[in-house]
C-alpha cells in the first residue's frame, strides 16, 4: 500500500531528533569523563565558586547518556518501521506522541507561569539593571515554554495522526494479506503436512 506523506516526514522527523539524543549524550558521556578525571586527580572543584562534585555525579552523567543512547535506538527502529510500514511502528509513534504530550504541556504551563512570577535576584544588584534582567528571565522563559509548546503539539498531532482511519488501513496492509499474515504458525504447518500425506497416499 502507497505510503502517505505524513509517515514519510514523521520517520524524517524521528531520525533528526535520534541525532540530536545521540550529542546529547555524547556531550553527558564528556562531562562524566571530565567530572571523572577531576576527582581522581584531587581537583573535585567545580567552577568559580569552589563548590566540590559530588562522587556520585560521573555515574549519573554516564546513565543519563545511556539513557538517551537508548532514545535514540528507539526512534530509529520507529522511523525504520514506518518506512517499511511495518504495523508495531503505528502503536510505538502513538507512546511516543504520549510521551511528548506528558512532558510538553506540563513544562510549557510551568515556563508560562514563571514569565509571570517575580523572581528574587541578587540584593546587590543594581537598581537601575534590575528591569533588564527581570526582562531578559522572562524571555528566556518564554523561548523555553515555546519549545516545549512544540513538543506539545508535536505530540498530540502524532497522536491525532496515528489513529486515523486512513493511517490505520496503511500499517494493516493491503486486504488478504493481512488476514494471511495473521494465521498461526501450527495451522500453516498442519496443512502442509497434509498435503504432503495426501500426495503420498496417492
Amino acid at each position: 500500500m502507497k505510503r502517505l506523506p505524513g509517515i514519510t516526514i514523521s520517520a524524517i522527523f524521528l531520525i533528526l531528533g535520534s541525532l540530536l539524543e545521540f550529542l546529547f549524550a555524547l556531550g553527558a558521556a564528556s562531562a562524566g569523563l571530565i567530572e571523572h578525571s577531576q576527582i581522581g586527580s584531587g581537583g573535585a572543584m567545580a567552577g568559580k565558586a569552589g563548590v566540590p562534585i559530588p562522587a556520585w555525579m560521573p555515574t549519573f552523567m554516564y546513565g543519563f547518556a545511556l539513557f538517551l543512547v537508548a532514545l535514540m535506538l528507539w526512534g530509529v527502529f520507529t522511523a525504520v518501521g514506518l518506512f517499511r510500514l511495518w504495523r508495531w511502528a503505528r502503536y510505538s509513534m502513538l507512546v511516543i506522541g504520549g510521551c511528548l504530550l506528558l512532558i510538553g504541556l506540563p513544562s510549557m504551563l510551568v515556563m508560562l507561569v514563571l514569565m509571570f512570577v517575580p523572581l528574587p535576584l541578587p540584593a546587590g544588584m543594581d537598581a537601575a539593571h534590575v528591569h533588564t534582567a527581570q526582562t531578559v528571565t522572562k524571555a528566556v522563559f518564554g523561548v523555553v515554554g515555546g519549545f516545549y509548546g512544540i513538543v506539545c503539539a508535536l505530540g498530540g498531532f502524532w497522536l491525532f495522526y496515528f489513529n486515523r482511519k486512513k493511517v490505520r488501513d496503511v500499517f494493516a496492509g493491503v486486504p488478504g494479506q493481512a488476514e494471511q499474515s495473521r494465521r498461526p504458525f501450527l495451522v500453516s504447518l498442519v496443512a502442509v503436512l497434509s498435503l504432503i500425506v495426501d500426495r503420498r497416499a496417492c
